[in-house]
């Protein structure tokens, strides 16, 4: 949580969830600790943070580089992967390489 909000474009909405700030694009983020691939949101404080799930907009309008940019920062500050849950040819799960 600390990590993402120092990032500046993010506001806490409740323990595990966070939205965009005023100056960045629509997203949605859940902390969570996914087991055996499943996760769900809880009214319980969560310690052990193992997925960020992020949910952000694909409309035409959005900028999605200043996305990939964000997380892949966020992603390596947490020395953690970041993952596309699905690409337009159906492969599930794909790492999304660092930008230089």
């Amino acid at each position: 949580m600390k990590i993402l909000l120092q990032s500046g474009n993010f506001v806490q909405k409740d323990h595990q969830s966070l939205s965009n700030a005023d100056h960045f694009p629509w997203v949605s983020i859940t902390l969570v600790e996914a087991k055996r691939g499943g996760f769900s949101s809880s009214k319980r404080q969560t310690d052990f943070i193992n997925l960020i799930d992020i949910v952000c907009s694909s409309g035409k309008n959005t900028d999605q580089q200043l996305y990939l940019k964000t997380f892949l920062a966020i992603a390596e500050k947490l020395q953690w992967n970041l993952y596309l849950e699905a690409d337009d040819e159906g492969n599930e799960n794909v790492i999304i390489e660092r930008m230089h």
